[in-house]
C-alpha cells in the first residue's frame, strides 16, 4: 500500500477509535441510593421508571441483578439499607402522589421473598442499630421513636417543644447514643434547626456542644 494511503487509513482508524462509545440505554430509568452489603459483594439500590420504583440487588461485578420488590401501582419502594447479617434488606415505601414519605418500613430477604411490615404507617426516616435489633424512626408527630424488632414494642424517645419538629436520627457505632435533628421550626419566620444527642433510652437530651449547665459555688459546671 502506498505511503499516502497507509497514512489516510491510519487517520481513519484513529478517528473511529476516539469517537465516544454509545451504549444503548433504557429511557427514563434512574438507579439511586446504593447501599453495600456487609460482605461487600453486592449493592442494593432503588430503580425508578416513570411512576414506579422498586428495590434491586446487583453483584459487585454487575453480572447478577435481582429485583426484590414488586410495589403496587402508585407505591414507591425506596431507600434500601442492609441488616448486619446481610440476609435481609430494609426499605421505605411511600405514595407516588403524596409528600415523602407516607408509607412505612419493610424487611425483605436479600435473596428474594415476601416483605414484612416493621413500623406503623406514616413512619419516616429510619436507622438500624449496630446489632440490627432496634430501629429508629420518626412518628407522625415528628418524635424520634425506637422499635424493638424482636418484641414489636415502640418507645418514644424525644418530645419536641411546641411548634418544633425532631428529624432524622442515627445510632452511634456502639449503640449507646443517638444523634438527631432537633428544634426544627417549619415557620419561615423562625427558620432554625440544630443537632441533638441523647442516650439510647432517651435520657440526657442536649444540643451538640451545649449541655445544660448548673452553678456550683459561683463556678459554672457542665
Amino acid at each position: 500500500m502506498p505511503t499516502r494511503l497507509r497514512f489516510v487509513a491510519a487517520i481513519a482508524l484513529l478517528t473511529v477509535a476516539l469517537l465516544p462509545l454509545k451504549t444503548p440505554a433504557v429511557p427514563n430509568v434512574h438507579d439511586r441510593w446504593p447501599a453495600f452489603a456487609p460482605d461487600g459483594r453486592s449493592i442494593a439500590f432503588q430503580r425508578s421508571q416513570g411512576m414506579s420504583m422498586d428495590i434491586y440487588v446487583v453483584s459487585l461485578d454487575g453480572r447478577v441483578v435481582r429485583r426484590l420488590t414488586h410495589a403496587s401501582p402508585g407505591v414507591l419502594a425506596m431507600s434500601p439499607a442492609w441488616f448486619p447479617d446481610g440476609r435481609h434488606v430494609l426499605y421505605t415505601t411511600t405514595d407516588a402522589t403524596s409528600d415523602y414519605p407516607s408509607g412505612s418500613f419493610f424487611e425483605i430477604p436479600s435473596e428474594g421473598g415476601p416483605p414484612q411490615a416493621l413500623a406503623p404507617a406514616g413512619a419516616r426516616g429510619r436507622s438500624l442499630s449496630p446489632d440490627g435489633s432496634r430501629l429508629l424512626f420518626l412518628t407522625r408527630a415528628w418524635e424520634v421513636a425506637r422499635l424493638d424488632l424482636k418484641t414489636g414494642s415502640v418507645t418514644v424517645l424525644s418530645r419536641p417543644a411546641s411548634g418544633t419538629w425532631d428529624t432524622e436520627a442515627a445510632w452511634s457505632p456502639d449503640g449507646k447514643q443517638i444523634a438527631f435533628g432537633c428544634n426544627f421550626s417549619p415557620s419561615p419566620a423562625i427558620a432554625r434547626s440544630a443537632i441533638c444527642v441523647t442516650n439510647a433510652d432517651g435520657t440526657d437530651r442536649h444540643l451538640l456542644g451545649k449541655r445544660k449547665r448548673r452553678r456550683r459555688m459561683g463556678n459554672v459546671v457542665a
